[in-house]
């Protein structure tokens, strides 16, 4: 669960039934499968991951120790806990992304609504920047290149540069958020899979859609978009956009 591009290599966590076997996997050009950190005390139950190209590190978030903890790519620094709620005693639902200037956004269906946290801060502000419309399959999403970033709620989604929210935008005619998954195209498009099984692309610009394909939405457990990756089936485009589906 959790996509993120890194590279020439796609990283994901995994999630299990079974306490303790929560892990990150880097998955190579040629397919190839390979486990990059495991920590069972640290991040025993992993379920999030966000992964900027541009960053020297990952985020991941655990619903079992109800943590988000920032991991450096290189494995040459101490995992750093970049966030740690107060312990719930349910498996939630978790969304995290790593905006460019090193805050970290936030939501999880034990909290009122969507958190930014600057670098640096570990608390959760007093109030959320956006109040969740619904307690499910909320999700936030951030710019690889820029302070843009989005907060999807269940009927819209809310872009923002830093704190400030530019422009509201509804979802196409007859769609409604399910999992939350989305994914910035460079810096003006986002790629959004919604519970029709619809994966559209939105321009964040004009509010314009374009759908892309269509996906089993209940087997959907991870998006994300990157550059072109050089696997054996892959074409010519110049960036992909990549789903996990279990």
């Amino acid at each position: 669960m959790g996509l993120g591009v890194d590279g020439d290599r796609l990283l994901c966590v995994q999630a299990s039934a079974r306490v303790g076997q929560g892990q990150v996997l880097a998955i190579g050009k040629a397919g190839e499968l390979k486990s990059v950190f495991s920590n069972p005390t640290l991040l025993p139950d992993t379920i999030a991951l966000s992964s900027n190209p541009q960053c020297d590190y990952y985020l991941v978030g655990d619903n079992g120790a109800d943590r988000v903890v920032q991991i450096s790519k290189s494995g040459s620094d101490e995992p750093i806990v970049r966030f740690q709620q107060q312990r719930s005693p349910s498996f939630q639902d978790i969304s995290i992304a790593s905006c460019s200037d090193g805050s970290l956004l936030y939501w999880s269906n034990d909290v009122e609504g969507i958190y930014r946290l600057a670098a640096g801060e570990s608390e959760l502000p007093d109030r959320p920047l956006v109040y969740a419309e619904s307690r499910f399959g909320n999700a936030v999403a951030a710019s690889p290149v820029s302070g843009k970033w989005v907060a999807l709620l269940q009927s819209r989604l809310i872009l923002f540069d830093g704190e400030k929210p530019a422009s509201v935008i509804g979802y196409p005619a007859g769609e409604r958020l399910f999992r939350g998954l989305a994914s910035f195209v460079g810096d003006s498009l986002l790629a959004v899979a919604f519970q029709s099984g619809n994966v559209w692309a939105i321009d964040l610009e004009s509010g314009d859609p374009l759908k892309l394909f269509n996906v089993r939405s209940d087997r959907t457990i991870g998006l994300s978009v990157g550059e072109q990756l050089d696997w054996p089936a892959a074409d010519s485009s110049l960036s992909q956009v990549i789903v996990a589906a279990q």
